[in-house]
């Protein structure tokens, strides 16, 4: 059951000469491995070789999601409520931003006005009051130059219980 416009090619396949079948044979395999090489293994392969480039830097995005998630439990771990007075702890933290820092009573809130500060300080002393007394900026105003840290923030004490 063979398609009438197979029957040309079958005559003109028969009149090729072995060495000429062998040939046409031989270009028709090269094409078809090209084919499976350009459709299936060639993108698999390019994949693969991205992977294993991507690698280092998904571990260490997953490092960084496994500490995050790690300091999500210790704050979940801690008291809800503050181990002492919010005012009387960050009064004892604004230490931290040098001597020129200086803190002001603003009902619920306090602000804190500070030149000079060192990064790492400026950082310690944020978590430092987000751990300890249970309060976190809510507006600031900070500007660096040469390497040091000035400004102000504005904290929000917690409701008291």
């Amino acid at each position: 059951m063979s398609a009438a416009w197979l029957a040309p090619l079958r005559a003109r396949w028969d009149q090729n000469s072995p060495r000429e079948q062998m040939a046409l044979r031989l270009a028709l395999a090269v094409l078809l491995l090209a084919a499976v090489w350009a459709v299936a293994l060639r993108p698999a392969w390019t994949a693969l070789r991205s992977a294993q480039a991507q690698a280092p830097q998904v571990r260490a995005q997953y490092i960084e999601v496994l500490q995050g998630q790690a300091q999500a439990q210790a704050l979940r771990a801690q008291a809800t409520a503050p181990s002492g007075d919010p005012r009387a702890l960050v009064r004892a933290s604004i230490a931290t931003l040098g001597p020129t820092a200086r803190l002001v009573t603003l009902g619920d809130q306090l602000e804190c006005t500070f030149q000079d500060a060192d990064a790492a300080a400026l950082a310690q002393w944020l978590t430092q009051i987000r751990l300890q007394a249970r309060t976190g900026p809510v507006q600031a105003h900070i500007s660096q130059s040469a390497g040091r840290w000035s400004g102000r923030v504005l904290l929000q004490l917690p409701a008291a219980p």
